[in-house]
């Protein structure tokens, strides 16, 4: 009898976290050369949560690769600098990953329709130093600004209305400032659904697993895309 009780109290459980959702917001200011960027990720209606602050992100000199810093809280190491080789072997690297997955289009796009966006909310400031071309920079920012949302919303699925601001600023000094705000959410159980897909599509794929244990496991580069 206890047997029973503790199946379907845990039965119980599973449905309940399954259908819980995985939060995400992730937060991104620049103004002039300064960019900073937070994220926070909260699971099991908020019982658990993990927050990542990136306050600083700037390219070394001559496009050599870019460097971040954190606070020290977050890593022993608080400053991080990557080459622009490494960049291009990570890229490369991931490049490699996704043609060595069974139709990976279709994955992503079947994956990118269960994260729903909760909010959006994107301020922009600019100014030129003369008013005419802030006019016309201005308009040319609120298309584009529509044409990202536009794309973006036939890739995920929007809950909300997105809040748009575009300012112009009417000063003699170039002014470039923006704010950037999203929470998107998807539930636990299209998680594993998602996940568990990846894993087939690769495992489909001839030489997949192979592939992903070198680059992911034994961090080695694979040059050769899957034909």
């Amino acid at each position: 009898m206890w047997w029973l009780i503790a199946g379907i109290a845990f039965a119980i459980l599973l449905i309940i976290v399954a259908v819980s959702k995985v939060r995400i917001l992730v937060m991104y200011w620049k103004e002039g050369k300064d960019d900073s960027v937070s994220m926070s990720i909260s699971a099991l209606f908020g019982r658990v949560r993990f927050e990542y602050k990136v306050p600083l992100i700037a390219l070394k000199p001559k496009l050599a690769g870019i460097r971040i810093r954190v606070s020290e809280q977050q890593s022993k190491d608080p400053e991080k600098e990557w080459s622009i080789d490494e960049i291009r072997a990570a890229i490369r690297n991931f490049k490699v990953l996704i043609s060595y997955m069974k139709q990976y289009r279709e994955w992503i796009s079947e994956s990118s329709k269960h994260v729903h966006i909760e909010s959006l909310r994107w301020q922009l400031h600019c100014g030129l130093g003369d008013a005419p071309q802030t006019g016309v920079a201005s308009g040319i920012l609120w298309g584009l600004m529509g044409s990202i949302i536009s794309a973006a919303s036939r890739k995920v699925t929007f809950d909300c209305r997105p809040d748009l601001q575009l300012i112009p600023v009417y000063q003699d000094v170039p002014v470039f400032r923006t704010e950037v705000s999203v929470r998107a959410a998807i539930r636990v159980y299209w998680l594993f659904v998602i996940v568990s897909m990846m894993v087939w599509r690769v495992l489909k794929r001839r030489g997949g697993w192979k592939v992903w244990y070198k680059i992911l496991i034994r961090k080695k580069t694979v040059d050769t895309p899957a034909a």
